[in-house]
């Protein structure tokens, strides 16, 4: 499995929200005072300037609510005499409001969606005085206040986080937990602590875990605010990340001291463990695929260490991730590329990142010193935040670093490609120190918005998104992203009205599931009709036609991407129309492989493929595929009702430009019948048509190496005419060709059988030969060489049996049920003609044992590939 690691650190607090298609940034002056709610916006981009009178101020809490973004700025010397909340409406930027404030200095903020109220928390500077306000998230007013001082008197008892448990608001605080009603306000003490700073607290499996940073201890509240447990760890603790494989969370402590521990603490059991690495550690990441936390650390050391999840025991210096450098900072994770980025704390303009691919280590360059770094899924890009640029006069950048691939192949890399000024210089490089950062992907817009803390504003960039393009005339075609929860469908108008420009004529075809009855929404003029199909899903498939004139169409993208890993029902006795939601290109027999067993036929836009045997023996026959795209769509015929995961294997597989006839033309009409063709080789046409009563009901282009080619046939349900063909060359001397007679495959008796195909026939699919041939040859894209794979059920090792006709290199891989690998047998490695019995022992790389459960094996060379399905006990 690849990994990727970049090294960042963390010095100022930033969020980033992303939307379309350019990379610029703008800015709007507002105050410094208190607390800034604004109205999200989709489009424009600018900067919102917390300075204003006073410009000593420092961003921090950070909130997104729905539509809204909200910041409450630290106050950090106590100068804010403004007493003011500033209220931007992103809609209109011109369009500044404000009304007074609570108090000068918030210091933590948190929206309820259950009670859609906002909870502001402020200093303690006068016993008595009320510390958190509730606000109206509309009309900005104050709804509620109260004290929520129990224990301290008159002693500075700043609010530092707030979580919700039941219908309990639990607030963590300097000196104090506390707790108090949502309904009635009524407050109740959870544990006191002067000096305590219970600085920051997660709700989790039911419970609260506040972590006390002066004293070293880890709470646990549970729903009747009763500390079950008070943990000593000896050391603050500030930072974590959770293990939701093994209900884990990793702690740890992150400042320039002796905090070579990562603390792991059980949720289930509330026990603790600890594993010593013996460095400071910058940072701790877990990968759920691997089912390892990855430690780094502030030292001369060149490697990421490992923690194995399931133990908790550190692996063997052998598996740790060898770097080219030390002292690395923080990292983070892009599951879908199989990635993991750190970024280096460089204090000179050089170079910051490093890229390690299966051990291998390249870098990245930026000309600029660079503190912050993420990954973007959505458009597949890296940001990188520059505090000060010293060739620059040290203003702040964030620049794009973007992934090309121009060979098509998944062997791109990142080059540094734009950059956008902030408008900010002369940072004070002491004091990036004072605050974190991070930056934070909304996944519902394409822009992203930095919080610069030392400068009291925020900057909002605008970054080139997801779309997708159509075509006058039909297009297969499914909306991989939209903006809803998990699955759940969405109106089909809302999403159609975004295509750019708005055609005029379009038609939507869909099917429900278990069902072959098509249903339609359409737009006529400005009149709308979607009462036939009133919503759309990701994971199922369409046609969309357009008449207008317009040459191209675009329809942006927003929401957010449905889970790689989620489930597709397909059905029995019916075409199940499939949409494909994986960001990235793949050859379609690869993205199908948990599922290619089972399956009758597959259908794309331009190819097809019919599986002539059965679910034991298959032989499929199939024209060159064209490579699954993101927001594609397949039909999919099982033999029987079954539920499948898209594989990722990242194999692009081969580029392909459909090209359609120029003498014979015909309409797509939706879904067709597939008419496979082995053209008359010793004279090969340009074209070949397809006609019923004079009518042309399909043609296909043939190129000169095709074997088999395919005509999509629209051919009509009523009619009882034969279906005649037509050879055309291409040149006025040369006639065109009538085939009348041709020789059709009879699955049953497996010859080919020299006849006319009649109208009514309705076969699923046709296989015809124009070469005279009493024999046919299966052209097997599933089975193209013998391979036995046994035991199966296996317990400890697998033999896979194969047998060769020519020398090559193959390649041996186990995936589970998800389409994730599971181990790696023979990796490309060379062997001779024959026969070949190889065995291997079932555990992965690391060494451990394979868990039980269903699997599919592949054995792959050149081009071709089979699948087998095996069960490990």
């Amino acid at each position: 499995m690849k990994k990727y690691i970049y090294p960042i650190l963390t010095f100022l607090f930033i969020l980033f929200i992303f939307n379309q298609n350019t990379f610029g940034q703008d800015s709007l002056e507002t105050s410094a005072a208190a607390y800034l709610f604004t109205q999200a916006q989709d489009s424009a981009s600018m900067a919102l300037n917390m300075g204003g009178e006073n410009n000593d101020m420092f961003l921090d809490n950070l909130l997104v609510s729905g539509d809204t973004l909200g910041s409450l700025p630290l106050d950090i010397i106590k100068i804010n005499s403004l007493n003011k909340i500033y209220v931007v409406d992103f809609n209109n930027a011109n369009n500044i409001s404000s009304f007074p404030s609570p108090l000068p200095t918030e210091t933590a903020c948190y929206y309820s969606n259950t009670d859609d109220k906002i909870y502001a928390g402020f200093n303690f500077y006068q016993y008595g005085q009320h510390d958190v306000y509730i606000l109206n998230p509309y009309n900005y007013s104050v709804v509620n206040s109260l004290n929520t001082n129990i224990y301290t008197s008159n002693i500075y008892n700043a609010v530092h986080s707030f979580n919700e448990l039941g219908n309990k608001i639990i607030v963590s605080k300097n000196n104090e937990i506390s707790a108090f009603d949502k309904t009635n306000q009524n407050l109740q003490l959870i544990k006191k602590g002067v000096h305590n700073v219970f600085f920051r607290a997660v709700a989790a499996s039911g419970k609260v875990f506040v972590i006390s940073t002066w004293t070293g201890s880890l709470d646990v509240i549970d729903t009747s605010l009763n500390v079950i447990k008070s943990i000593n760890l000896g050391e603050p603790l500030y930072f974590g990340c959770f293990n939701a494989n093994e209900h884990k969370i990793y702690f740890y402590n992150k400042h320039f001291q002796d905090n070579s521990k990562v603390y792991i603490l059980n949720t289930l059991t509330n026990d603790i463990n600890y594993v010593s690495v013996g460095s400071n550690v910058s940072d701790v990441l877990f990968d759920a695929v691997t089912d390892r936390a990855y430690v780094s650390s502030y030292s001369d050391e060149t490697k990421i260490k490992v923690i194995d999840g399931k133990t908790d025991l550190l692996l063997p210096s052998s598996q740790w991730v060898q770097l080219d450098h030390g002292y690395c900072g923080k990292m983070f994770i892009a599951p879908d590329r199989n990635m993991i980025y750190v970024l280096y704390p460089e204090t000179k303009n050089a170079r910051v990142g490093t890229i390690i691919d299966e051990m291998l280590v390249s870098e990245i360059n930026v000309p600029a010193t660079s503190i912050t770094l993420k990954y973007n899924p959505f458009n597949f890009n890296i940001y990188v935040y520059v505090p000060y640029n010293a060739g620059k006069q040290y203003e702040q950048e964030v620049f794009e670093l973007v992934y090309e691939d121009p060979d098509n192949d998944g062997e791109g890399s990142f080059t540094t490609m734009n950059y956008v000024s902030l408008k900010n210089k002369n940072m004070n490089r002491v004091l990036g120190t004072l605050l974190n950062n991070d930056l934070i992907i909304d996944p519902d817009s394409n822009k992203l918005y930095v919080a610069n803390g030392g400068f009291s504003n925020i900057s909002v960039i605008q970054c080139k998104g997801d779309q997708d393009a159509f075509v006058k005339g039909e297009n297969w075609i499914s909306f991989p992203r939209l903006p809803r929860q998990n699955n759940d469908p969405v109106e089909t108008k809302s999403v159609l009205e975004n295509i750019v420009p708005l055609p005029a004529n379009l038609n939507l075809e869909g099917r429900v599931d278990n069902s072959d009855d098509s249903h339609n929404a359409f737009k006529s003029g400005s009149d709308w009709g979607t009462e036939g199909l009133p919503s759309v899903q990701s994971t199922r498939g369409y046609i969309l036609t357009i008449t207008d004139p317009h040459s191209q169409f675009v329809l942006p993208y927003n929401g957010s991407r449905l889970i790689p890993t989620t489930p597709i029902t397909i059905y029995e006795g019916h075409k199940n129309w499939v949409g494909y939601f994986l960001p990235w290109q793949q050859d379609p027999f690869d993205a199908l492989t948990n599922v290619l067993p089972d399956l009758k036929s597959i259908k794309g836009q331009y190819w097809a493929a019919a599986n002539m045997g059965t679910v034991s023996d298959p032989e499929w026959i199939s024209t060159k595929p064209y490579p699954l795209h993101y927001g594609d769509m397949l039909i999919l015929e099982p033999f029987t009702t079954t539920s499948f995961i898209w594989l990722s294997t990242l194999n692009p597989g081969d580029v392909r430009t459909f090209e359609d006839t120029q003498h014979y033309t015909y309409t797509p009409q939706g879904d067709y019948t597939p008419v496979f063709i082995e053209p008359d080789t010793t004279h090969m046409p340009i074209e070949i048509g397809a006609f019923v009563n004079d009518s042309c009901v399909g043609a296909v282009k043939v190129n000169p190496d095709d074997t088999l080619v395919l005509i999509r046939g629209y051919i009509p349900e009523n009619s009882t005419d034969s279906l005649v063909f037509e050879n055309y060359y291409g040149n006025k001397s040369t006639e065109k060709h009538v085939v009348n007679t041709y020789f059709v495959y009879n699955k049953v008796s497996r010859v080919n059988e020299q006849r006319c195909i009649r109208a009514d026939e309705h076969k699923d699919f046709y296989l015809i030969s124009f070469n005279g041939s009493q024999q046919k040859k299966i052209i097997n894209k599933s089975n193209p060489f013998p391979v036995m794979v046994f035991p199966n059920p296996a317990e400890n090792f697998i033999n896979v049996e194969y047998n060769l006709q020519k020398g090559a290199k193959i390649t041996v891989t186990l995936y589970n049920i998800e389409g994730q690998t599971t181990a790696v047998f023979l990796a490309n490695q060379y062997r001779d003609a024959g026969m070949h019995t190889e065995r291997w022992k079932l555990q992965k790389s690391n060494g451990k044992k394979i868990l039980k459960g269903l699997y599919v094996i592949k054995v792959s060379y050149e081009r071709n590939s089979i699948i087998k399905k095996i069960i490990i006990n």
